[in-house]
């Protein structure tokens, strides 16, 4: 019950929240952490607030490197780790005080890999629970890995898990991929665990720190970036047994490019008639109403913007939580 647990917390140019998470982590009522914080090139006040608080606790193992991207950061932070358990926590976010008891008890209980917990979206003006029912799911890796792809109750993120640290022998961030490189991460690890845990209670504390990316460029960058990773997820889950989530899930993704690229005016770019080129093509069943509805109707009336809209806000707007 008071397994080492090592929490992993890159850090770039975040002195303005990084003292509030750090406070979250040194609180925690698990004693027994080791705290690797690393400092990726931060330019900003960040490295003076790390050496405070190595001074405060003992726990504290600070690495400073050129800036690299967050994976990199977590890499490094993995490659010393020598927790029998693994964390991750952002810079800029909280966590509850009870998180890592609360994780870690159920990875003693249920005899799981991988445990996670329900979390918050705290905004300006708000904050949501996602979902904060209570419930229990204890899956094996088939299970586990379905519900992940979905993403109705299971989170993409791997801040609100806490991992084994064997089944993360052979992983790492994908250091080249700058969306979504946590859901590949969670892929890679969930395909590895034999058993998972999910309790939904709110035990993490997502901050929404809005940043303008509504320069057609940029966003047509970050949306290749999505599709990359959603191609990488449908070659990983090669397992008969996956096919139908996998392929739901990429058509899924498909989609959601397609609405931003709409959103912004790039429907007649070269992307989005590759994407639409590919639906089009695409013969996978039982995709479910809601996703062969919006399929069907970029495919045969792709410029009918508002009906597609509608129809995608009313079926995946409470799926729409990241940052």
């Amino acid at each position: 019950m008071n397994n080492l647990i090592s929490v992993i917390i890159p850090v770039f140019n975040s002195a303005q929240y990084l003292e509030r998470c750090l406070d979250s982590v040194i609180s925690q009522t698990h004693r027994n952490l080791e705290i690797i914080i690393v400092n990726d090139g931060s330019e900003d006040r960040s490295a003076g607030i790390i050496e405070q608080f190595s001074v405060r606790d003992q726990r504290i193992i600070a690495i400073h490197q050129e800036n690299q991207g967050v994976s990199a950061a977590r890499n490094a932070g993995l490659a010393i780790a020598n927790g029998d358990y693994i964390g991750f926590v952002d810079a800029d976010d909280e966590i509850y005080a009870d998180m890592y008891e609360f994780l870690s008890h159920n990875l003693e209980k249920y005899e799981a890999d991988i445990s996670h917990c329900g979390f918050e979206l705290v905004k300006e003006d708000e904050t949501i629970k996602f979902h904060d029912t209570g419930i229990v799911l204890v899956q094996n890796k088939i299970e586990a890995l379905k519900e992940l792809l979905a993403g109705d109750r299971v989170e993409p993120s791997t801040c609100n898990n806490l991992f084994k640290r064997e089944i993360l022998k052979k992983i790492r961030f994908a250091v080249g991929v700058k969306i979504n490189e946590d859901l590949l991460f969670n892929i890679e690890a969930f395909n590895n665990a034999q058993k998972t845990v999910f309790e939904d209670v709110v035990k993490y504390k997502y901050h929404h720190n809005p940043v303008s990316a509504s320069h057609s460029s940029k966003i047509l960058f970050i949306q290749e970036e999505v599709y990359k990773a959603a191609q990488k997820i449908r070659l990983l889950l090669q397992d008969a047994e996956m096919k139908e989530a996998v392929e739901k899930f990429y058509v899924t993704k498909l989609l959601t490019i397609l609405k931003s690229l709409k959103k912004h005016h790039l429907f007649r770019s070269e992307m989005s008639l590759k994407l639409r080129s590919e639906l089009k093509n695409n013969s996978t069943r039982n995709l479910g109403l809601r996703v062969s509805l919006l399929k069907n109707l970029l495919v045969y009336f792709p410029f009918f913007y508002n009906p597609f809209i509608y129809f995608y806000n009313l079926f995946f707007a409470k799926n729409q939580k990241w940052k």
